[in-house]
This record gives structure tokens, sequence and C-alpha cells, in this order.
């Protein structure tokens, strides 16, 4: 009785009450409740007493920002053989979370499993935060088997568990590589938490898997969803859809990506594009395309390709100069170079020239042959 009289006003200063009823509560003054506090003599103190005041100085300091003395006091509390039980229980779980807040993570689990083995009922999120723990030390299997149990809980109860469990999970399987378990996963995410990227992240799991038609459908749902946040995920998905045997949405795609300023006008760019259009059969369409590529090509390739688009149309003339260009340039496949070369000119009745140039074909071909 003698102790509540001394420290009521120390936790008045941690509690205030309104001036007025149904007045705003006042901001507790913590270094009032510390002078007080600092002003009561310990040492002849019962332990359970000692306890109770240490526990105020936790929190006094907790409140005061200092958490290097917040952690020393309520340490106190769990090491002092007389305090009360309650408190102890209360305080250990307190201080784990004080580790876990400076990255201390064995003194974390240790206080944390203390405070576990004295609970009789566990519940989910005390097990999400065990795994939190775990995780952190790089126990991953201890941490799995632990954010299984508090998803399990919440699901056979008909709940869902928590966003952020779901991750921890995601992210132990993906590094167990057990890519199956995270597309299970992902899946619970997109229906509970829909974020497009976790379409991103499932298309990366088929991928892994080598699902190829998954895969795209899993991108392609990202895109529709204004998903895509980087050049490479517009330009993968071209890839896929031109694999795909769908050039024409391929260059589509690509050409929305460019108006918008998500991608480059880049020559890579423009030759991706152009070359869909190619491949769609829409030469009229690729051709300015890959027209603005050559105007920004550092070699031939870009060059090369134009100059079969020329060909294709008839315009012999510009396949010539291109083709010539790209000769001087130098390409990956200069016997495809030659042959549209060659051609141009047979078509312009340049049979002597097309004759030289056809046999630079052959050279250039065997060559291609032997390196590849």
């Amino acid at each position: 009785q003698q102790l509540a009289t001394r420290i009521e006003p120390a936790r008045a200063c941690l509690a205030p009450e309104p001036e007025v009823e149904g007045g705003p509560v006042p901001e507790p003054d913590a270094q009032c409740a510390l002078d007080i506090l600092q002003g009561i003599q310990t040492a002849n103190l019962p332990g359970h007493e000692k306890a109770e005041i240490w526990n105020l100085m936790g929190y006094t300091y907790y409140l005061l920002q200092d958490q290097a003395r917040t952690k020393e006091y309520y340490t106190r509390v769990i090491n002092e053989p007389e305090a009360n039980a309650p408190l102890v229980m209360r305080t250990l779980k307190t201080v784990a979370q004080l580790h876990m807040m400076d990255e201390q993570w064995d003194l974390a689990l240790r206080y944390y499993t203390e405070w576990m083995s004295f609970q009789q009922v566990i519940g989910a999120s005390d097990y999400a935060l065990l795994a939190n723990i775990y995780y952190n030390m790089d126990d991953l299997d201890s941490s799995l088997e632990n954010i299984e149990i508090a998803i399990e809980m919440r699901e056979s109860n008909g709940e869902i568990a928590q966003e952020n469990w779901y991750s921890i999970q995601k992210a132990i399987s993906y590094e167990q590589r057990n890519f199956r378990k995270c597309i299970e996963i992902l899946n619970k995410l997109i229906v509970n938490y829909p974020n497009v990227r976790y379409w991103r992240e499932l298309g990366g799991m088929y991928a892994e898997l080598e699902e190829e038609v998954e895969q795209m459908a899993a991108y392609h749902l990202a895109y529709i969803q204004d998903g895509f946040t980087s050049e490479g995920q517009y330009t993968g998905m071209a890839y896929m859809f031109i694999t795909a045997q769908a050039p024409y949405k391929a260059a589509d795609i690509l050409i929305d990506a460019l108006e918008e300023g998500e991608i480059e006008d880049s020559e890579k760019n423009l030759q991706l594009i152009g070359s869909a259009l190619y491949q769609s059969a829409e030469l009229q369409k690729a051709l300015p395309w890959m027209e603005r590529a050559a105007e920004k090509s550092t070699d031939g390739e870009s060059f090369a390709r134009l100059s079969g688009i020329y060909v294709d149309l008839q315009r012999y003339e510009d396949a010539l100069r291109t083709a010539t260009e790209a000769a001087e340039r130098g390409a990956e496949r200069m016997d495809l170079v030659y042959l549209t070369k060659g051609n141009a000119e047979f078509n312009l009745q340049r049979y002597d020239d097309a004759i030289r140039t056809f046999r630079q074909v052959d050279r250039d071909s065997q060559g291609y042959d032997s390196a590849v």
C-alpha cells in the first residue's frame, strides 16, 4: 500500500486524466514520471516492489525514446526472482520485441520462446512472430514450420491469413526452389490481396518451371492491369508473343509502350517492332519502324533487316543501297546480307554484280556454318 502511494504520482504523469470530464486527454509527461521514480530508494524494498518500479521505469524510458535503458529496466523485471509472475510473462514478450527492433535476433528468440513456454494458449499471430524471428536468423526451416502453423490455424477457421504471412511462406518456398508451392501461395494472394505484382511474380514462377503458356498468360494479365514497371517487362512480353506465333500482338504492345514513354526510342526497340510487324506480313507497317532503327544504327544489323523488307516490297534500288550499307558496317549474318544484295542486283539486271555477290554468300555461309 505504501509503495502504491509513492508511485501513484508517477502513474498520474504517465497516464494523466482530462482536466474536465469529457475533455481532451493530456500527453504523458515522461520526464515528470522519471523524476518521481528516481527519487524512490529501492535498495531495501522487497523484490516484487522493485519489479513494479523497474517496470514503470522501463515504460518511462520507452516514452523518452531511450531504447537502451528501456531494455535495461524491463530486463531487471524479468531477472528479479520475486517479481510477480503475470508481470514477468508480459515483460518477456516486451523485451523480445525490443530486441527485434534492435535486430538482436538471438536474444529476441530467447525471450520470446520463454514467453511462449508460459502460455496455455498460443495464437496464430504468436507463431507468425516466431517465424519472423527465425526468418531473420536465416533459420528458414524453423521459420517455414511456424508460419505454416500460423496460416493453418487461420485457414482452418475459415479465415484468411495476413498478407505478410503468405509473403514469408512464399519467400522461403522460393529460396527452397519449391516453385509449385510459390504458385499455390501466389494464387491465394491474388484472390485475397489483389495486387498486380503478384501476377508478375506468378509469371516468374511459371518461367522457372518453363511452362511458357501459363507464364505468358500471367504476364499478360499483369500487362493489361498496367502492372509493368520496366522496359524489360514490356520487351519480355513482346518476345513471348513472338515465340507464341503472335508477332502482331508483340508489336502492338511495344508501340503502345513507346508512345506512353515506357520504353526508349532506341534502335533495339525500333528494330524489334519492325521485325514483329515483318513477321506478321505487315511489310508497309514494318518499313517505317525499321527505317527509324537504321537511322540510329551503330552497325549494319538494322540495315540488313531493312534491305530484306525493301526486297519483299520490290524496291530493289533501296534494297541494294541498304544491303551495301549493311555489308560495309557488318552484320551478324553476312551470308544473308549478300543474298539480299545479290537478289536486288539480279532484279536490277546487274547480273555480273549479282554473280560476284552470290559467290560471297557461299563463302560467308560456310564460315557461319563452321562457327555455329
